[in-house]
C-alpha cells in the first residue's frame, strides 16, 4: 500500500471493513441452511471458484474477471443474497489470487465482490418480495426487476475497483467513459441474469434436476464467455 495516498487508503479499508463484516454475516447466515441447501451451496462455490482459476484482465486495466456471473445469479435466487455474496467473493479471492501480487487486491476483491453482490441482490429480493406482496409481480416487472438488478450489479463490480485506481491516481473516476468501455460486460450480466432466471423457475416447476441436466449449457457458455475475454485481451495487447 506504499503506493497509496491518503484518499485511497481510506478508500480501500473502508471498503474492505464493510465487505469483511458483509462477507463475515453472509457465513454465518448460510449456517442456517438445511444441510442439502447447504450443500447446493458449497457445490456452486466450488463450480465458481474452479471457473475462477482462469480468470481474463479487462483489456486496459488491472481488473480481471471470472465470468461466473450465471451460477452467483442462480444460487442469489435459490438462497438468497448471503449465499452468493459468499460464492463471489470466493470467485474474486481467486480470481486476484490467480492475476495479483498485491495483497490489497488479495483482500479487497473479495470484499467488493460481496458489497456488490449484497447491494444487489437484497435490492432484488426486497423489490421482489414488495410486489409480489401486492399482487403485481408478472412477467413483466420480473424482467424490469431483473434488468435493474444485473445493471446495479454490473455499475458496482466495475465502480468499487476503478475507484481505487482513480484515487490512486489523483483523478476524478469518469463514469461515462467506464459504462462506455465495459458497456460489453453489461450485456453479459443481462444474459447472466436472465439465464440464471429461466434456470430457476425451470427448476421450481420440474425440480432440481433439470438445474443438473442444464450444467453443461453453464459450462459452455462461461467457456464461451472466457473466449471472448481473451480474444478481446489479445486484440487490445497487438494493438497496443
Amino acid at each position: 500500500m506504499h503506493d497509496y495516498n491518503s484518499s485511497a487508503r481510506m478508500y480501500w479499508w473502508t471498503v474492505a471493513v464493510a465487505g469483511t463484516l458483509l462477507l463475515a454475516h453472509a457465513l454465518f447466515s448460510i449456517t442456517s441452511l438445511a444441510t442439502p441447501l447447504m450443500l447446493q451451496v458449497a457445490l456452486a462455490t466450488a463450480f465458481v471458484g474452479a471457473v475462477a482459476f482462469f480468470p481474463v484482465e479487462i483489456p486496459g486495466s488491472k481488473i480481471s474477471v471470472a465470468a461466473g456471473e450465471i451460477v452467483i445469479f442462480l444460487v442469489l435466487f435459490l438462497h438468497g443474497a448471503e449465499a452468493a455474496a459468499v460464492v463471489a467473493a470466493v470467485e474474486g479471492a481467486i480470481g486476484a489470487a490467480r492475476t495479483s501480487k498485491r495483497w490489497t487486491s488479495w483482500f479487497g476483491t473479495p470484499a467488493m465482490a460481496a458489497i456488490a453482490t449484497s447491494i444487489s441482490g437484497y435490492g432484488f429480493l426486497a423489490a421482489r418480495t414488495a410486489l409480489d406482496r401486492q399482487g403485481q409481480l408478472t412477467g413483466v416487472t420480473m424482467i424490469v426487476l431483473l434488468t435493474v438488478f444485473a445493471l446495479v450489479y454490473w455499475a458496482l463490480c466495475n465502480i468499487l475497483p476503478s475507484l481505487v485506481l482513480a484515487l490512486k491516481r489523483g483523478e476524478r473516476l469518469n463514469l461515462v467513459s467506464l459504462a462506455k468501455d465495459r458497456s460489453w460486460m453489461a450485456v453479459s450480466h443481462l444474459l447472466g441474469s436472465a439465464i440464471a432466471a429461466n434456470l430457476y423457475y425451470a427448476g421450481a416447476t420440474i425440480g432440481l434436476w433439470v438445474l443438473m441436466a442444464v450444467l453443461p449449457l453453464m459450462v459452455i457458455s462461461l467457456v464461451s464467455a472466457h473466449f471472448l475475454l481473451r480474444r478481446a485481451q489479445t486484440d487490445t495487447c497487438q494493438r497496443n
